[in-house]
């Protein structure tokens, strides 16, 4: 046990033998001090000395002494080593000797606990009577009372009135504590003092979970605090003397500003926002029904600014997440003999963290590869950006591939927005179709991947960025450098590693196996059984130029899936583009229809159009999707048809 857990004030010398000797057998050591008389003095001392030693948990004393101990320091307990029950009967029998007529002080707290008569009998008195006494006056008045009716000896009064007796040479007996009742008291003290230290290791416990979170967090028990987190502290300006003295939390509500203060006195009001000192906090209560005293509610406070930014860095780690790559190199249909080396060198490729150029015609798969070599090297999983420079507008690219802050033009949203870069820190971004980036930006783009930093539109900062680079083009950039419309530094910046990619034309045998991939494939997203292509069906495929590539296929075979859906049994030569089919197509697709008397094919594209527009209520946007085809086109088809 720590010295300053307990103090002992005893009233007498005596006493302090005896609670040397209880202290001693057992194997305990607390401060002790003799102090007779109930008087200021005395709280002068202990406060001096708690000041600079702490406050002990339990203080032990009896009579007026403890009275006036209790009175003045209400946060520690006082208990009392009063004289108990076998105490009281060797004094009184003692009295008893000294003649038949006994007067007994008594605290007035006492007295109607005292069993008189059955004392009286015990010890063979003519008269035991009881003297209820209050304070020091009552002492010396009680005593002259005594006498003046007769009792031959007044037992009690302590200290105080064995001197008045001798002063009026008049025997008043002073009633020890005994080393029982000493015992018994101490080992109280002890039992509090544990149980105060479970308190205290339970505080320290939550100061440490408090201390390690973002809110300013404190506890009160009823108007006082007994926990407090630096982090609200700060926050509101705490007068740290308080917060973390010698003495413990001497914090009060009466310290808190008085916009908290009539916060946690609405008692059905468990959350608001509070403005203290030119700052905006997020403030909540909650009650503590678990808690040691069911008065306890926890305060937790949040800087709203703080909020904000914390939600903008979420929305912002939401909002990369979104991107993502799907596809892996497992998902590259075909068997097409230049199709394996050109794998097996994109795998080795992702390994690295070089910047990669992919060269290939529209629809060949360049973002295929691209997400592919993201999923197998190590920024797995970091985010994957895709973004086409062409389907942008010049005005607006360079805000999104780099941000912008708040007010820096015309209609930026509020609180700016991060750039496409930054969202793909430590992941990759895949540039598509970089022969449309405008000469001016790449000079700004230029500078980002030799700097690995972005600076947005309207800011004086720069964000570094740890970003790979996987570009794509369908165009010859090397005749656009020719002509002044590429930097060449930027093109070999780009070019680190590069891929180049067949046209479908040049994958013959894969046209089979792609086909009936985009089948099972589309025919399991629509849920509906479609038959297997017929061999009149590969001989069309085969035959066509596919100037679209893979995506031109996919299309095709696309639309034949939703065609078939809708219950027309559409012919797959009706499924080919009018605009674009060749000639022997137009013929089969014109055969077919006869066979089924459905007219021509722009006949059929027409009836499935308008079938598909009324089943999604004319949103043109939504059968264009059905049909696998732009809108611009759907719109093309229909001015088509009726004229």
């Amino acid at each position: 046990m720590n010295t300053d857990e307990l103090l002992i004030v005893s009233g007498y010398d005596t006493q302090i033998d005896s609670i040397r000797d209880v202290c001693a057998e057992i194997g305990i050591a607390p401060t002790t001090i003799e102090w007779e008389r109930a008087n200021r003095n005395l709280i002068v001392i202990l406060t001096r000395m708690f000041r600079k030693s702490g406050r002990p948990d339990v203080i032990i004393s009896r009579g007026a002494v403890a009275d006036i101990v209790e009175r003045s320091f209400n946060d520690i307990v006082v208990l009392r080593a009063e004289p108990d029950d076998v105490d009281l009967l060797e004094v009184l029998a003692e009295a008893a000797v000294i003649g038949s007529r006994v007067g007994f002080l008594i605290y007035a707290a006492y007295a109607s606990d005292f069993k008189t008569d059955s004392i009286r009998r015990i010890l063979g008195l003519k008269e035991l009577k009881i003297y209820p006494v209050r304070s020091k006056s009552d002492i010396e008045h009680t005593i002259v009372q005594g006498r003046q009716d007769g009792m031959d000896v007044m037992v009690g009064g302590g200290k105080l009135g064995k001197r008045i007796g001798e002063a009026l040479n008049y025997p008043v007996l002073f009633v020890e504590t005994g080393k029982r009742s000493i015992r018994g008291t101490i080992v109280q003290a002890l039992a509090i003092i544990e149980a105060r230290r479970g308190e205290k290791r339970r505080i320290r416990y939550l100061k440490t979970v408090v201390e390690s979170v973002q809110e300013g967090i404190m506890t009160l028990r009823g108007r006082n605090c007994i926990l407090v987190n630096e982090v609200l502290t700060a926050m509101l300006h705490l007068p740290r003397e308080k917060v973390s003295g010698k003495d413990g939390i001497g914090l009060t509500m009466d310290d808190l500003d008085p916009a908290l203060r009539r916060f946690l006195g609405k008692s059905k009001t468990p959350e608001e926002i509070i403005r203290i000192r030119n700052h905006v906090f997020l403030c909540r209560k909650v009650p503590l029904p678990d808690a040691p005293d069911s008065d306890e509610t926890m305060l937790i406070c949040r800087d709203v600014t703080e909020i904000r930014q914390q939600e903008q860095k979420i929305r912002l780690e939401l909002y990369a997440k979104g991107f993502t790559a799907k596809f892996h190199f497992e998902d590259i249909v075909g068997k097409n003999a230049a199709l394996k080396p050109l794998i097996a060198k994109a795998r080795t490729f992702a390994a690295t963290d070089a910047n990669i150029l992919i060269h290939g015609e529209s629809g060949t798969g360049k973002e295929l590869f691209a997400q592919s070599i993201h999923n197998a090297s190590a920024r797995k999983n970091g985010p994957f950006v895709a973004v086409n420079c062409a389907a942008i507008p010049e005005t607006l690219l360079e805000s999104e591939l780099f941000g912008y802050e708040e007010g820096a033009f015309s209609g930026a949203r509020r609180g700016g927005k991060p750039g496409l870069f930054e969202l793909a820190h430590e992941g990759t971004i895949f540039l598509d179709e970089i022969n449309s980036l405008p000469i001016d930006l790449q000079g700004v783009l230029l500078r980002v991947i030799q700097e690995r930093q972005v600076r947005k539109v309207g800011s004086q900062s720069i964000i570094s960025i740890d970003t790979r680079i996987i570009s794509a083009t369908n165009s010859d950039i090397e005749r656009l450098i020719a002509e002044n419309a590429f930097r060449s530094d930027l093109y070999y910046r780009f070019n680190t590693l590069n891929l180049g990619l067949p046209p479908l034309r040049d994958r013959h045998k894969d046209i089979p196996i792609l086909a009936r991939h985009f089948l099972t494939t589309y025919a399991a997203r629509y849920k509906t059984p479609v038959s297997v292509l017929s061999e009149h069906d590969m001989a069309l495929l085969l035959a066509h130029a596919w100037n679209g590539n893979v995506r031109e296929l996919e299309n095709v075979i696309h639309r034949y899936v939703v065609l078939n859906k809708t219950g027309n049994s559409s012919s797959l030569a009706s499924c080919f583009d009018a605009a674009t089919a060749p000639a022997h197509i137009l013929r089969a697709a014109a055969s077919d229809s006869q066979t089924d008397n459905r007219g021509t094919l722009a006949q059929v594209e027409h009836e499935v159009i308008i079938r598909c527009l009324e089943e999604n209520h004319w949103n043109k946007q939504a059968a264009a999707d059905k049909l696998g085809v732009s809108r611009a086109t759907l719109w093309r088809k229909l001015r088509t048809c009726s004229s």
